[in-house]
């Protein structure tokens, strides 16, 4: 079993931010493509971030932001996690850390159908 998650942001958010933050909270990331970067937790939780030439929001909720994706990221949970270790808390780790890192706009939907971070102009808030 696997759950699937994506990350849309807006141009404030960098592959260089992201970088950053994943070396912030102890994870280390490594570009396998240009302009790709690719991190996994100890968890099992992965992620993978490119920038996007698709600049549309593909979560059906929006929270009522709009904003030109610049930056997408796909993550995943497979597997059962090893004893003593949460991907889902890893992925609130990980997006806690980004919104303290970045001003910009995103969202976090669980397979583009249930929103369930969001970080508007204000404030990351979480639906889970």
């Amino acid at each position: 079993m696997s759950l699937d998650f994506f990350l849309e942001a807006s141009s404030d958010l960098s592959i260089e931010l992201i970088e950053g933050t994943l070396n912030s909270i102890g994870v280390r990331a490594t570009q396998a493509l240009p302009n790709e970067l690719e991190a996994v937790f100890e968890s099992g939780l992965s992620i993978c971030v490119s920038y996007s030439s698709d600049q549309n929001i593909r979560a059906e909720d929006s929270k009522g932001m709009s904003f030109a994706v610049a930056l997408r990221g796909y993550l995943r949970i497979k597997g059962p996690a090893p004893d003593g270790l949460s991907p889902l808390d890893d992925l609130d780790r990980l997006i806690t850390a980004i919104s303290n890192q970045a001003t910009g706009q995103f969202l976090v939907s669980f397979q583009y159908e249930s929103t369930i971070y969001w970080r508007d102009r204000k404030e990351l808030q979480r639906n889970i």
